[in-house]
């Protein structure tokens, strides 16, 4: 119907749904990136079998793998954030538009979110991700500023989509922990996050925030490491997350290790904590400062040489994925014990950055057109009470 034709009660219902159906992300103030939502065109035809590692190729237009888990990887000197289907170890690209150099990356399961830093623009990047009919990860819709005036060198999200990262922002000169809720992430609000630690504020005389890397998250606490002085400062630190409600007694900061000078990538299992340092993979059990580390994996030839591992994943059920970067291979072990494993090759991965891994919950899956009915719903339902407001004055 024209609105023309409406009542005056039904022309305000009939106004403000659509004004805030269709409200789009306001742009950021002036000196910041722009805020505003870029559309992102999804490849046609798919871009299947990319050549990605160098190495493999693809040209099945559909995944053989029928689990809900995806391995998702940045590979900075391409441009480019890629995708295997676990278990299977073929390499397909996203469609993740003009990034400068991908680095750092986190997924969101609950919300089906993809982050993406961007060092040299200073911002991390977000996408909705979607599994597509023949079981491929796409990106859809809208990329937007998670945040902005920062640059991120570690990320991580926890169970409800709040965004941890290690960075700093625009005329810092030391690194520290941030965050950046679901709630600002979802609604496009503030982009500037909140630092949570600091050298200023984790210890004295030595500060455990010293020069923080790694970074994982899991129901109550953050945990990090430090790529310089470990052995001082902390090698393994763990944290609480300050918005989980963490009792009073737990409520300091906690050093679990002192063994290692330096600490790269880490990840969480429920019972564990996961490294990866100079000589190889360690772990030990979360919450104890006196429980043993082991040596999970060794470097190749006992470190001798080059070997430059960087990132660990942890895909939720029994297996870890490390990325070494000088050899540009990626190894899978596993993640039940702390025993010793012989190093298995996953896949070829040159230039690996950054790893994640997702698990799209099938029960969470909605189409397109589900959504834009749910976001017109929930437009209506808030214009509803704006007018019985109105009515009511």
């Amino acid at each position: 119907m024209p609105a023309s034709r409406l009542s005056g009660a039904a022309l305000a219902l009939w106004a403000t749904a659509v004004q805030l159906a269709a409200s789009p992300v306001a742009a950021a103030s002036a000196g910041r990136l722009s805020m505003q939502p870029q559309r992102l065109r999804v490849a046609d035809p798919p871009k299947i079998g990319a050549t990605v590692s160098g190495v493999q190729q693809d040209y099945s237009p559909a995944s053989t793998s029928t689990s809900a888990r995806y391995l998702v990887a940045s590979f900075p000197k391409l441009k480019q954030v890629a995708y295997v289907h676990l278990p299977d170890n073929v390499w397909r690209p996203l469609v993740i538009g003009n990034v400068s150099e991908p680095g750092a990356v986190a997924t969101d399961s609950t919300n089906r979110r993809l982050f993406v830093a961007d060092p040299p623009n200073q911002v991390i990047w977000w996408y909705h991700l979607t599994k597509g009919p023949a079981g491929l990860l796409e990106t859809t819709g809208e990329r937007a500023v998670a945040v902005a005036n920062c640059t991120a060198s570690w990320m991580s999200a926890n169970g409800v989509g709040d965004l941890y990262f290690i960075g700093r922002k625009t005329g810092a000169d030391r690194e520290s922990v941030f965050r950046q809720t679901a709630g600002h992430i979802g609604v496009g609000g503030t982009v500037d996050p909140t630092e949570i630690f600091s050298r200023s504020n984790s210890g004295s005389p030595n500060a455990m925030a010293w020069a923080p890397a790694g970074l994982a998250v899991d129901a109550f606490h953050v945990y990090w490491g430090n790529e310089a002085n470990g052995t001082v400062h902390g090698s393994i630190v763990q944290a609480p997350r300050h918005d989980s409600g963490t009792v009073a007694q737990d409520s300091e900061l906690k050093t679990l290790n002192s063994d290692f000078s330096e600490v790269r990538g880490m990840t969480v299992t429920g019972t564990h904590v996961f490294w990866v340092a100079p000589d190889g993979v360690h772990g030990m059990r979360k919450g104890m400062s006196d429980a043993p580390q082991g040596m999970v994996a060794a470097a190749p030839g006992g470190g001798d040489g080059a070997w430059m591992p960087k990132s660990i994943a942890f895909d939720g059920d029994a297996s870890l994925y490390f990325t070494e970067q000088d050899a540009g291979v990626l190894y899978q072990i596993p993640a039940q014990n702390l025993n010793t494993h012989e190093l298995t090759k996953f896949v070829d991965a040159p230039n690996v950055d950054s790893l994640s891994v997702l698990e799209l919950f099938q029960a969470r899956g909605t189409s397109g057109a589900t959504r834009g009915a749910s976001r017109t719903g929930a437009a209506l339902l808030v214009a509803c009470a704006a007018l019985a407001t109105w009515a009511g004055a």
